[in-house]
């Protein structure tokens, strides 16, 4: 019953990932991406909207989105 349940479950995983796949922001060139990311922290470490604004926890969002996000955040030294 573990290795039905331990193979649904990665057949859930793979299912996500496929979807996500074909989410109109990830057609989106991973350089465009990569320079969103840096010009929002920018923004928000020059003022934001608020001054609640906290570029570390804008970095945690990022990473937390997706597999592809968090790669794409953790290869980009301007972003940390």
């Amino acid at each position: 019953l573990d290795r039905e349940i331990a193979r649904l479950e990665q057949q859930l995983l793979d299912l996500k990932q496929r979807r996500n796949a074909m989410s109109p922001v990830s057609r989106i060139p991973p350089e465009l991406l990569s320079n969103i990311f840096f010009l929002s922290l920018r923004f928000l470490k020059a003022g934001g909207i608020t001054e609640e604004a906290d570029p570390d926890m804008t970095r945690r969002a990022i990473c937390a989105v997706s597999h592809q996000w968090r790669e794409l955040a953790f290869a980009e030294p301007k972003l940390w």
